[in-house]
């Protein structure tokens, strides 16, 4: 009977042993994929595991792996667990050099071909995203931004993606070969499927006809801002520091021609020629957007380097649009990690040909159609303070509550960055950020922008005398006599000249 007890109380004490050490497992920072699996609750985030051969994983050539993906939501196929043939690759030029990469995901049939699948609700497509995000210490910048452009702007002609002009993504948690490996953000791409732009048509390949283009700005120099070129080869992957993204394989002056043609626009023409060729060079409203974003996230690396512009079909219009990447140098932090502490202003901006004339000259009244941007969306809650703090809080919760921000500062904390133990005292350094942004915008950018009045000068004849010896402008930015008619700008201000 004793001895009984005795082994029953081994047991028991085994067993209690047993318990303390998967609690003591689980509470660590660096759990298995198949523990994180088991664990899945309604406040997870959802996981990620790469199988892979690691030591292969290159940026040049791609690797045959296989992507499991659960998700609490349901989001992927219907199930909380999708399994996916893949190849993966790093992603990054800079980046690459830390040890927290990025990597890009394409899926494969199981004969090895390209596979299409909504990944976590976002849209079909074969090509992802894993943003390793290593030098963002609030490790939300890109996605905040971009869920802020996809707010305040979308494509200028409808398509299968929402009219979405930028990413969609969600936060995972990822695992390589069942080890963690850190907090990521999974999304799709800036690509032709995006933006619906129209597919070259290859059937005979000996004469290709091109269609949809879209280029993406590598580096800075006179053709990033739209200033100039060097007369170059055209038969190449980049062209003046602007890469051929689609149709990649084709580089040829046929595909380059639209971009060259448009700098020409920018540098080239009267502006009389400028002004007529608003409507058809480019969707003016793209641009104002941009201008706006750019100012309103202090966005340092994307003026024009680090965007893309495209065309839907160049042999029907050549109107090119404006789509953001890359956007994690913003909100007070630099490239490299560290803080920046002064606002935004236009001078970061006006050194690219296009905003230059357009502000510089005020042409269709385009200082006070950005101010009058600014100031909708502000009003709307887009980009007010209010709506950009409760954007990063609610994050800073998810990541919070899920244990995903503990177990990414045990893991990456001063990799190669320094990380923030209570992820809010970060968040609070970028709301404090935005606020006086928000501030210098409209106490100084904006000041005296963006009112709607106009004044009816009709009645008063000593004020309409003075304004015949000005320069007066319609809302074309055409150059007019005193003698014209209708709405006029003058120093900036609008005005009505009626009989």
């Amino acid at each position: 009977m004793l001895q009984n007890l005795i082994i029953m109380n081994k047991r028991i004490l085994l067993a209690i042993y047993f318990i303390l050490a998967y609690v003591a497992t689980i509470s660590s920072q660096t759990p298995n994929f198949t523990m994180m699996k088991n664990m899945i609750g309604e406040n997870s985030l959802p996981l990620v595991n790469l199988t892979v051969k690691i030591d292969k994983v290159s940026k040049p050539e791609y690797t045959q792996a296989k992507i499991e993906i659960v998700d609490p939501l349901k989001r992927t196929n219907g199930n909380i667990e999708a399994t996916f043939n893949c190849k993966v690759k790093y992603r990054g030029a800079s980046s690459l050099v830390y040890d927290k990469k990025s990597f890009n995901v394409k899926l494969l049939n199981e004969k090895g071909n390209s596979l299409n699948a909504k990944i976590l609700g976002i849209r079909k497509d074969d090509a992802w995203i894993l943003d390793a995000m290593a030098i963002d210490r609030l490790r939300m910048r890109n996605r905040i931004n971009f869920d802020i452009w996809n707010s305040m702007s979308s494509t200028p002609y409808s398509t299968d993606t929402e009219n979405r002009n930028g990413t969609k993504g969600y936060f995972v948690e990822l695992f390589i070969n069942g080890e963690y490996h850190g907090l990521y953000c999974m999304s799709d791409k800036v690509n032709r499927k995006l933006l619906g732009i129209k597919k070259a048509d290859d059937t005979d390949k000996d004469n290709v006809k091109i269609n949809g283009v879209m280029y993406k700005c590598e580096s800075w120099g006179d053709a990033a801002n739209l200033n100039g070129y060097n007369e170059e080869s055209m038969d190449k992957e980049i062209w003046n520091n602007w890469s051929l993204d689609y149709p990649d394989d084709y580089p040829c002056a046929d595909s380059y021609m639209p971009l060259k043609e448009f700098i020409d626009y920018c540098t080239s023409s009267s502006d009389k020629e400028f002004t007529k060729g608003i409507d058809k060079q480019f969707y003016l409203q793209n641009f104002i957007d941009y201008h706006v974003f750019l100012l309103s996230q202090g966005l340092h690396d994307n003026n024009l380097k680090n965007t893309f512009l495209s065309i839907v079909d160049k042999n029907e219009s050549k109107c090119i649009m404006l789509t953001p990447w890359d956007l994690d140098c913003s909100l007070g932090g630099n490239w490299d990690g560290t803080y920046y502490n002064y606002p935004a202003t236009n001078q970061e901006i006006l050194p690219t040909r296009i905003f230059s004339r357009l502000w510089y000259n005020n042409i269709i009244d385009y200082r006070n159609r950005v101010a009058v941007c600014w100031r909708n969306l502000s009003t709307n809650g887009i980009l007010s303070k209010d709506g950009f703090n409760s954007r990063v809080d609610s994050y800073v919760e998810a990541l919070t509550i899920s244990g995903a921000w503990e177990r990414e500062y045990s893991k990456w904390n001063g990799n190669p960055v320094a990380l923030k133990k209570d992820l809010k005292e970060e968040a609070d350094y970028v709301k404090d950020w935005y606020s006086h942004n928000y501030d210098n915008l409209y106490n100084s950018v904006f000041k005296n922008l963006g009112t709607t009045n106009i004044v009816d000068i009709s009645t008063n004849k000593d004020q309409t005398t003075n304004m015949n010896n000005n320069t007066l402008y319609n809302i074309m930015g055409q150059k007019v006599g005193a003698n014209y008619r209708g709405v006029v700008i003058n120093k900036g201000k609008k005005f009505i000249l009626s009989k």
